[in-house]
């Protein structure tokens, strides 16, 4: 096989390769590069990629103004350090967005100084969506940008909160159900919020009870529920949006995209990637390939 040849095989190699690399994707759940129902992939193509900033350290929270930070389904243990960082952030003026059900988002709200808590149990009620006592329909309380446009939104295995100021909470009918049957009991009915907030120094906290309104399959509902126009309330109020990367589920991978993940990450990856390309270029030029 000639040069002319073997430079062929090597683009349609490295072509393959850039194919894979934008069109690979795995099934874990709240995980940005999981197109399917459980994955955040929509969510992540509607910001503007020039307003979206992706967090991968503390330390590029330092500085900041009037920004909000992204926390979707954490489930790792928070540093001193990472949690000195946070509330820093908080207080210096910027907004912290923790969306969690029974993750470590607890320990998030605790280390930083908030009076928001988990309740134990799943969130149940009368009025749902569909039949499934879990998939609750609440409704906004409060006259907020997140709830404008919006009479109500469906929930999948919600927690309730306490502490804060309720924007959406669910109906009079609901009940934490602390032993997982889905069934009213010995449990007290009652309004229990699901999206709050709070003044932390000169910053705000809010709290989303839970992550799956950000997942593909919820935001696909029927148009009368409002869990899509949340979302891009959310996008248009909080323009200047830092997306953490550091304690997230989104930044799940598995099979080939743990490899697009390295390489998206590691500028030597990148370098090497690109210098490959261009000596390709180079030999086709040369060879007046092209």
């Amino acid at each position: 096989m000639n040069n002319d040849k073997i430079g062929v095989v090597l683009l349609i190699i490295a072509c393959v390769l850039i194919l894979l690399i934008h069109l690979s994707t795995n099934n874990s759940d709240f995980s940005r590069y999981n197109i399917e129902w459980n994955g955040t992939s929509a969510f992540f193509d509607l910001p503007d990629r020039h307003t979206l900033e992706e967090i991968t350290d503390t330390s590029m929270l330092s500085g900041r103004s009037n920004t909000t930070l992204l926390v979707i389904a954490p489930t790792k243990k928070f540093s001193k350090e990472d949690l000195n960082r946070y509330r820093e952030y908080v207080t210096a003026g910027n907004t912290l967005f923790l969306a969690d059900d029974y993750g470590t988002g607890y320990t998030l709200l605790e280390g930083i100084g908030s009076k928001v808590t988990f309740l134990y149990g799943t969130l149940a009620s009368i009025d749902r969506a569909y039949n499934d006592s879990y998939l609750i329909v609440a409704n906004p309380v409060s006259d907020n940008p997140l709830t404008r446009g919006i009479s109500s939104v469906v929930l999948d295995k919600a927690a309730a909160l306490e502490g804060g100021d309720p924007l959406i909470q669910s109906s009079i009918m609901s009940w934490v159900d602390e032993d997982g049957d889905g069934r009213i009991n010995d449990e007290e009915m009652g309004k229990y919020p699901i999206l709050v907030n709070e003044t932390l120094g000169k910053g705000e906290i809010i709290v989303l009870s839970d992550p799956s309104i950000f997942i593909n399959g919820m935001r696909r509902l029927e148009d009368k529920w409002g869990n899509d126009q949340f979302i891009r309330n959310f996008i248009d109020e909080y323009p200047d949006l830092l997306v953490d990367q550091i304690n997230s589920e989104t930044t799940s991978t598995s099979g080939i995209s743990s490899y697009v993940k390295s390489l998206k990450v590691t500028p030597v990856l990148k370098i090497i990637l690109a210098a490959i390309l261009l000596s390709l270029l180079a030999l086709f030029i040369r060879k007046k390939i092209i």
